[in-house]
């Protein structure tokens, strides 16, 4: 009887994963037709020469010592590497890689739910809400945020683990715990509250931590186990979070307080908090990019840090006085709130204000929270046994035709950004952006407008102000593109990519000797650099052939 018992449940966790895999797949299949975009993609794969030369020992090197890109995350750029290894520069592939770890999440997320609580349907619409949902795309589909996926997997199979520790106590689970979640470290800092969310899996579904009024000694000594088993972790995060500021510092990636004060940062992660939270059940307006309001000189809105402050405040309440009865909900809100807050923005990595790809783990406190409010008003209201699955279909059936819609937003950069800049259109960033992509399409007039707009609203964006000069050389206005050559080296002397190309545009208007003393400035700067000696050969013989 148990073995037909056992062989059902083994049935019924196949159907549901093959059903899972079969919603997620129909999703995001398009994305292997799309090419890569001109955000991230080029630093972290087109246009990086170490992940170009594929998997070498000189590339490990790199991987292990580079700042690049203001993270440390090593295995990262070796994921990229065997990418480009396997695949070349054929975008589709790297797409299907990037889908095949997400199936790798979402699939061991659902293990991992049942496992722990047993419940086969709940721990189901948690992960195909985690597999479909439109905040999630954006991880999915953008190359540059493999690293996303990868941390992610780490973060699921070091849960696995703890599990497996938890049940054996084994010593040899407890190190793999350990590595895991240092390889999750290696792939991207997010996961550093991972030790946190342990001691949140102890409370609910494990239930080794009890909340008890006044607990026995030998209750006191376990609960404080609990905590000392993962001393090695907390200390793992402090490690990690004090290199990832320093590479993003260095990287040039943290905003000072003065470029945004601490108040600023406070009250766009309030609201933020609740922004992600209605995306969750209302997920429209979706952006590649959310420009931060002090980035844009606008104000943060008082009634909206307001009425942030009195909804968050209202669930916890409510969720805390619930947490005897029904343990879930403060997990999961915890959950979400914790996972969520290394990326909150208190402390400001660029200039957004929040990102999708932030929800890609924080969301399932979210889900478990649905999951088992559902659960327990089908066993509460009987009633409701047909109504609340017909609408949970509903639920995940709308949500996936609006990630199946945001996912094709990907098949170009100009489709991305623009879709970007009709939610936001005072983004100096997407403007920029689709400034570039207008001028790799050859649309120099297009790239020139949106060049403009982006100094319009940051005048001290240089890369805009040298790519608006690079389009402006190749139409032949040599004298605008000179002046804004120059303006930029006015901020930026030790440019040498600014010399060189003002030296070449300023031979086009015949100022030649001019054109010799910035290639002369550039060669200083890069003495090595194969373009720059060329360009300043030419110049000597054409000085030389006018002046015998």
């Amino acid at each position: 009887m148990q073995l037909s018992s056992n062989l059902k449940s083994s049935h019924k966790i196949a159907i549901i994963l093959f059903a899972i895999t079969f919603l997620t797949v129909s999703i995001y299949w398009q994305v292997i037709r799309f090419p890569f975009i001109l955000f991230d993609d080029n630093t972290y794969v087109t246009s990086n020469p170490h992940v170009l030369s594929g998997l070498t020992i000189e590339g490990v090197r790199w991987a292990f010592t580079t700042f690049s890109s203001g993270n440390w995350h090593p295995l990262t750029w070796i994921s990229h590497m065997l990418d480009v290894n396997m695949f070349g520069l054929d975008a589709g592939y790297h797409h299907l890689a990037n889908l095949v770890f997400h199936l790798l999440c979402t699939s061991v997320l659902f293990l991992l739910m049942y496992r722990m609580t047993g419940d086969l349907w709940a721990s189901a619409l948690v992960a195909t809400l985690f597999g479909v949902h439109p905040l999630h795309v954006e991880s999915v589909v953008w190359i540059a945020e493999r690293k996303d996926l990868l941390c992610t997997l780490f973060w699921f199979l070091g849960l696995w683990s703890y599990l497996k520790y938890v049940e054996s106590k084994s010593l040899f689970l407890y190190f793999m715990v350990i590595i895991s979640f240092l390889a999750g470290l290696l792939c991207k800092p997010m996961i550093v509250s991972f030790p946190i969310l342990l001691v949140l899996i102890d409370y609910w579904p494990l239930q080794r931590l009890k909340w008890a009024d006044k607990p026995d000694k030998i209750g006191k000594i376990s609960q404080l186990i609990i905590f000392y088993e993962k001393i090695p972790l907390f200390l793992l995060s402090i490690i990690f979070s004090i290199i990832t500021y320093i590479a993003q510092s260095a990287g040039s990636a943290v905003n000072t307080a003065e470029m945004v004060p601490f108040y600023a940062r406070v009250f766009n992660a309030i609201i933020s908090y609740g922004k992600y939270l209605l995306k969750v059940f209302y997920p429209i307006s979706l952006s590649i990019f959310y420009p931060h309001p002090w980035d844009t000189s606008m104000s943060i809105p008082g009634w909206e840090t307001a009425v942030s402050i009195t909804i968050l405040t209202f669930i916890s309440y409510v969720f805390f006085r619930t947490a005897r009865r029904s343990p879930f909900l403060i997990m999961g809100w915890l959950w979400y709130l914790i996972a969520l807050l290394p990326t909150i923005g208190i402390v400001q990595v660029g200039g957004q204000a929040m990102a999708d790809r932030y929800m890609y783990v924080p969301s399932i406190g979210i889900f478990i929270i649905l999951a088992g409010t559902l659960k327990l008003a089908v066993t509460r209201y009987h009633r409701l046994n047909i109504l609340i699955p017909t609408a949970v279909c509903i639920f995940i059936g709308a949500n996936g035709l609006v990630a199946w819609r945001q996912a094709g937003m990907w098949q170009s950069s100009v489709v991305l950004f623009e879709q970007s800049l009709q939610q936001n259109p005072t983004s100096w960033l997407m403007h920029h952006n689709l400034a570039v992509a207008y001028g790799e399409e050859g649309k120099y007039a297009e790239a020139i407008r949106h060049y403009e707009e982006a100094l319009r609203i940051w005048p001290g964006y240089l890369p805009s102000r040298f790519g608006l000069a690079t389009i402006l050389s190749k139409q032949g206005r040599t004298a605008e593109a000179i002046f804004h050559y120059e303006e930029v080296l006015k901020v930026n002397p030790d440019s040498a990519e600014a010399h060189n190309n003002l030296g070449m545009t300023l031979v086009d208007a015949g100022r030649v000797g001019e054109a010799i003393e910035h290639y002369r400035n550039a060669l200083r700067l890069m003495p090595d650099h194969p373009m720059i000696k060329k360009n300043i050969e030419k110049a000597l013989i054409q000085q030389n052939s006018h002046h015998p």
